[in-house]
């Protein structure tokens, strides 16, 4: 496999990760010289209809996300055999299980990373996905070009569609999906049945392992993490650890109630509660979430009413887009409405000027007496929108009006016999063009 070239583009060059289900390989683009990640699903032999159906359900899901915290994919493709392989952004670092097995993390430090992985879990809740296996394996810390630490969200593998009836299909009912230590009391129930809240869940204890380093339901076997889960209250935080704050307990508790109804409705919810014990340049991380969420809600339609954890914030933001767009719908009818009147002004008086030439001076005088006193009885009326003309309304002076017509003549002035004044034969001396 390493030296082969996939898709005609993608050098492969090295391994850097395997699991269950697939290899990573680090590769380069042949014509670009950009190094990238392979994603390669490895076949398996007794479901593998499926399994590429969900692959490609990752793919498509990771391609929606434009979160800074979520991983960039940029293309797939297919081996000869037929299976499918996706090209991402390469990462250097180490994920946050790797982080934690040498030390707990500083509290500001654990909260910064947990609030930046809120931004891509809140990007991905209003596009209609759960990501059903969030755990630090999946939540990787990178550097940015100027050496900042930034968290991306890996792994939509298990991502839950809200709003694609198809998904139902891949998941079936009594299937466990996920990391058990990780996963809520209504995911080892129903995996298929989860809404946002179960993410909650699993960021509470994230959260809880990184400044511990133990789990809050531990145990020696699955079966009996599985019982302390759906049964047992969440461990404190152990006395080994000194200078945790008793408030941060409370909001990890929060996050680990039994009852959906009980935790946080939502990951906006849940990063203004955790802002408080972030550090000073991780203040502000609440309002990115809220920006990232309300962005991708008003991009997409919404998920549908049974996610009650993105329901709610949904119809609040939906209520004030339509509210913004009526205030400003008004203004645009009035000035649409003004600048008609204007355009109709300018075309009467075009004519006027056009009458004016060539109408005799008697009749000029006549022509000028009548539409000066049409313009002066005409007002325009403009509110919300609409244009209308009142034939009965108060005279307007013709400066008023903004239209210049000739004086008036007066009332003991002869309206007939009017003669226009004689002008000198040109002479062709001063004005070459009159000698032709």
């Amino acid at each position: 496999m390493l030296g082969d070239v996939l898709g005609g583009k993608y050098r492969i060059e090295r391994v850097v990760g395997r699991g269950g289900m697939g290899v990573v390989f680090a590769a380069r683009h042949i014509e670009l010289h950009q190094r990238v990640a392979v994603k390669v699903l490895l076949p398996d032999p007794s479901n593998t209809a499926e399994q590429i159906e969900r692959f490609m359900r990752e793919a498509r899901s990771a391609v929606r996300l434009k979160s800074d915290n979520s991983v960039r994919v940029t293309d797939v493709g297919r081996l000869r055999s037929g299976m499918p392989f996706m090209v991402m952004e390469l990462l250097e670092g180490a994920d946050l299980a790797q982080l934690v097995d040498h030390a707990t993390l500083p509290v500001t430090t654990a909260i910064d990373y947990v609030l930046q992985a809120c931004e891509a879990i809140a990007e991905a809740h209003a596009l209609g996905m759960v990501h059903r296996d969030i755990k630090p394996s999946n939540l990787f810390v990178t550097r940015r070009v100027h050496g900042v630490a930034v968290v991306k969200v890996l792994d939509f593998g298990l991502a839950k569609h809200q709003t694609l009836d198809a998904d139902r299909g891949l998941t079936k009912s009594s299937a466990l999906m996920g990391s058990p230590p990780y996963m809520s009391p209504e995911q080892m129930r129903a995996t298929r049945d989860v809404d946002a809240r179960t993410d909650i869940w699993s960021l509470g204890v994230t959260l809880y392992e990184l400044v511990t380093g133990t789990l809050p339901f531990h145990a020696g076997t699955v079966a009996e993490t599985c019982a302390l889960v759906l049964t047992a209250p969440p461990a404190a935080f152990p006395p080994s650890v000194a200078g945790l704050p008793e408030d941060l307990w409370r909001v990890i508790e929060r996050c680990l109630a039994k009852d959906p109804a009980e935790r946080f409705q939502n990951v906006c919810e849940l990063a203004n509660a955790l802002e408080p014990f972030a550090a000073p340049a991780s203040r502000g991380s609440a309002e990115r979430v809220a920006s990232v969420f309300h962005a991708s809600t008003m991009s997409s339609e919404p998920p549908p009413a049974t996610s009650a954890a993105v329901a709610g914030i949904t119809d609040t933001v939906t209520a004030a887009a339509l509210d913004s767009t009526t205030r400003e719908r008004k203004p645009r009818r009035l000035a649409f409405a003004i600048g008609g009147a204007i355009v109709g002004v300018a075309a009467v008086t075009s004519l006027i000027l056009v009458v004016a030439r060539k109408t005799e001076s008697s009749e000029r005088d006549m022509v000028n007496v009548a539409i000066t006193s049409t313009i002066g009885s005409a007002v325009v009326s403009v509110a919300d929108g609409a244009v209308s003309v009142a034939a009965d309304a108060p005279s307007l002076e013709a400066s008023d009006a903004g239209v210049a017509t000739p004086p008036r003549p007066s009332s003991s002035s002869p309206r007939t016999g009017t003669t226009r004044p004689k002008l000198p034969p040109p002479d062709p001396k001063k004005n070459p063009a009159a000698r032709f």
